[in-house]
């Protein structure tokens, strides 16, 4: 017997549709339903990679004692936090006024009138550990809520009330390079410097943070900043966290020493840590991190890519029940798989032990880096590939954890200016075309629809969110650094606008998460936190900024000043949590390089000549491209391409300063002495 779940597209909603708790999705039908029959909702909200989810679906909402207490006296909805990414912003926020640590599950109690009296995470069926059990907190609040009522809607109203006002304290502050001094002591002063990152556990790669230090490395010449940076993502880049066979990141390290991963794979780490292994590659030509960006976007064209050009949303922790069982290896499978002496150069190369790392079977990392390896047993790099090749082949007989097939347009955005970027700073014209053809993809469903989606992959197709505009219109500005194709721009102008009209507020000098055309839910919310992925707010506040230059825009410029402004107090109090933010303030107290590429894309010359543009960290710098076959005409919006030609005849590069150029250049000789004057 299937509930109301098996009508929705989201993996996820489909893995519990044949649960025997009565499930709705978040609708008028439910909460009308909720409203009609007094009953409070129960909102469970996860997303199909999360390890935990499954466990409490297999614990609790499999089993019929609990189905039939929700089913009796409970409307019980599951939300897709990456479908409804607003709802999960929201009850995300109540639990953590409420004092309860956030993750998924996100176990919700609200009155019909859907403001959240009771929440936690994750609930074991019965009492554990000091842990109370779901059955009895559903009793309980069955309980309380009938007899107490007024009390309940009560502490109701007080935590709506909160949440209501919550972004009140976001006033402007004072910009000056101050904030970005006290940052990166603050950030210094909780390094691990025994096994990089910040804190102790659990660890996450957050990427943003470690933006921040190479740009101020590259601001202030400050070499402690990226040494940070550089022994973090060496210490990855050896852990379990990253795939050592098959590429890609987990989503982050359970220990100290990013050995022990949370198996899931999410695109957006993967999209942000490709960027972030870039930059770092950009400054120290360190090829171990080129190796790395390649492993990476090659696991994501094998396992995450769509034949339409879309990437999808996640690889599951799990398989069988099992966490990270795809992902882990006993010594002893091995011996089947190598004779003696392989078996001991395999085991030795990572790390594995008879007893294994991980409930009793081996997370493979690198002990020592492959060049201390390979001269410590006398071999070439081709032996050691021959081996993983087999180890390789061995896990593709494994069952494959699930594939999540939503084709988010934000964590696309993501992907494709990875892709992008790679294209142009490694000159890999294959990735350039992969991002292409994504954005071409993404590009015609929004023609169709005259929006953008939140899931390109859905039948039941919803409007898009600000971190889907935000995210996906950088990722279009990286592709055309890239490819210089003045449609790309276009578009990305086109949509800014669109981005700009559907949440900007005047009233309140804000961007919202949801545009005035959203469901209208207890609250309008407005994340300007970087976590896990960038705040919408700040990639906003990123674009506009660029856009300005490149439009002479000033409404762009003020916005994007006003939503700095806005968060200096967040910068000065949480720096671990406003790592694009500060990026962005580092941005607007640099001089930009306007950078103008004209000439045909696929010229030789110029393709040599923007590979010297992209060769270095330049963070501080727009690139736009003008080919010679375009008419001034097409151009006469943007200021900084007005009156830029090509000298006597060749690809030219022209830098400006406050559309104040110098001399065009066309050879790399000259062009490299400019970019770093």
């Amino acid at each position: 017997m299937t509930n109301k779940l098996i009508n929705e597209s989201s993996p996820y909603l489909l893995q519990h549709a044949d649960n025997p708790v009565n499930w709705y999705p978040w609708s008028s039908e439910a909460l009308n339903l909720s409203k009609n029959e007094n009953k409070p909702i129960f909102l469970s909200i996860g997303y199909s990679a999360c390890h935990w989810c499954h466990v409490m679906e297999k614990e609790s909402f499999e089993n019929n004692k609990v189905a039939n207490i929700l089913n009796e006296h409970f409307i019980s909805i599951k939300v897709d936090r990456e479908e409804r990414p607003d709802i999960d912003s929201i009850y995300m926020n109540a639990v953590q006024s409420m004092g309860i640590n956030g993750g998924w599950p996100l176990s919700v109690f609200l009155t019909p009138e859907c403001m959240p009296f009771y929440a936690g995470t994750y609930f074991p069926t019965n009492d554990r550990h000091g842990m109370p059990g779901f059955i009895n907190i559903l009793e309980n609040i069955q309980k309380i809520y009938n007899s107490e009522f007024e009390k309940v809607n009560s502490i109701a109203k007080n935590v709506t009330e909160h949440l209501q006002h919550d972004d009140d304290n976001n006033t402007n502050g004072l910009i000056n390079e101050g904030i970005l001094h006290n940052a990166f002591e603050i950030l210094k002063n909780n390094f691990d410097g025994e096994n990089g990152g910040f804190g102790t556990f659990p660890k996450f790669p957050q990427a943003m943070i470690y933006e921040f230090l190479l740009q101020y490395y590259s601001k202030y010449e400050n070499t402690e900043a990226l040494d940070m940076v550089e022994f973090t993502l060496s210490k990855i880049a050896n852990g379990g966290i990253f795939d050592q066979i098959g590429g890609g990141f987990h989503r982050y390290s359970t220990d100290q020493k990013w050995l022990i991963p949370h198996f899931e794979k999410m695109l957006y780490d993967n999209a942000l840590l490709v960027k972030l292994y870039l930059h770092l590659y950009q400054i120290t030509g360190n090829s171990i991190f080129k190796n790395i960006i390649d492993k990476t976007l090659n696991f994501i064209e094998n396992e995450m890519l769509d034949k339409n050009g879309g990437f999808y949303s996640s690889i599951d922790a799990d398989t069988n029940n099992i966490e990270g069982e795809y992902f882990v290896w006993t010594k002893k499978e091995l011996t089947n798989i190598f004779d003696n002496n392989d078996l001991n150069l395999i085991c030795d190369f990572f790390g594995i032990k008879e007893n294994g790392n991980f409930e009793g079977s081996n997370v493979l990392h690198l002990p020592i880096n492959e060049k201390e390896f390979l001269e410590k047993h006398n071999i070439k790099s081709s032996k050691i590939e021959t081996l993983i090749q087999k180890l390789i082949h061995e896990r593709n007989k494994r069952t494959k954890p699930n594939l999540d097939t939503k084709i988010l347009t934000s964590w696309n955005g993501l992907m494709l200016g990875a892709f992008a970027e790679a294209g142009v700073v490694l000159n890999n014209n294959h990735y350039t075309e992969v991002a292409n053809i994504n954005a071409k993809y993404i590009i015609n469903i929004y023609k169709n629809h005259g929006m953008l989606l939140r899931d390109n992959n859905s039948k039941n197709a919803s409007r898009g969110f600000l971190e889907d505009y935000a995210y996906f219109i950088d990722g279009l500005l990286k592709l055309h650094e890239s490819n210089l194709n003045k449609e790309i721009l276009n578009n990305a102008l086109e949509i800014t606008e669109d981005m700009k009209n559907l949440f900007w507020d005047n009233s309140s000098n804000s961007l919202y998460d949801t545009s005035i055309y959203h469901e209208k839910l207890i609250k309008r919310p407005k994340d300007l936190y970087d976590n896990a992925v960038p705040s919408p707010n700040s990639v906003s506040a990123q674009i506009l900024m660029k856009l300005s230059i490149i439009t002479n825009n000033d409404e762009y410029k003020n916005i994007s000043d006003q939503l700095i402004k806005s968060s200096i107090n967040l910068m000065n109090k949480f720096p671990n949590a406003s790592g694009n933010w500060l990026c962005n303030l580092s941005y607007l107290l640099s001089t930009v390089k306007e950078i103008v590429v004209v000439g045909n894309p696929y010229d030789e010359e110029l393709v040599k000549l923007k590979l010297q543009i992209h060769k270095t960290f330049i963070p501080n710098k727009i690139v736009v491209g003008k080919n010679y076959s375009s008419t001034e005409e097409n151009y006469s919006e943007l200021l900084l391409l007005k009156n830029k030609i090509s000298l006597n005849n060749k690809p030219t590069i022209y830098i400006c300063q406050n559309y104040q150029c110098k001399l065009p250049v066309n050879t790399i000789e000259e062009l490299t002495k400019q970019l770093i004057d």
